[in-house]
């Protein structure tokens, strides 16, 4: 799934990514990518289902908090998206999706010296 979604290929990813998910709906080890697919096709429901689920089960997780990230990425609400990908982060502190989130969040506002800290 990763494979697919960083050369570009979505749809192909998200099928994997859901059937993952549709056998265990909390690995987490498929979250990101499935999180940051969703973003790509635009599935706001979805996505902000599958946060919700996420937080709710695990609110602890690094994943939980980089899926509302990803959601409020999606909605254009930069600002909470930042504060979550921080969450994110200070939850699992070499968490490079989150990172890499955060730093997209702060290049979308035009902050890009904050930004270039956060690709860092």
């Amino acid at each position: 799934a990763e494979h697919k979604y960083n050369h570009g290929d979505y749809s192909a990813a998200y099928a994997l990514t859901s059937r993952i998910l549709a056998h265990d709906p909390f690995e987490l080890s498929c979250v990101p990518v499935h999180c940051c697919v969703l973003l790509h096709l635009q599935r706001k429901p979805e996505l902000f289902a599958t946060a919700h689920r996420l937080v709710e089960a695990y609110p602890h997780s690094a994943e939980a908090w980089f899926a509302v990230a990803v959601y409020y990425t999606l909605i254009g609400e930069h600002e909470s998206a930042r504060r979550f990908f921080s969450k994110s982060t200070s939850l699992k502190q070499h968490f490079v999706p989150a990172w890499v989130g955060f730093a997209h969040a702060f290049a979308a506002q035009d902050e890009s010296d904050q930004a270039m800290a956060a690709y860092r």
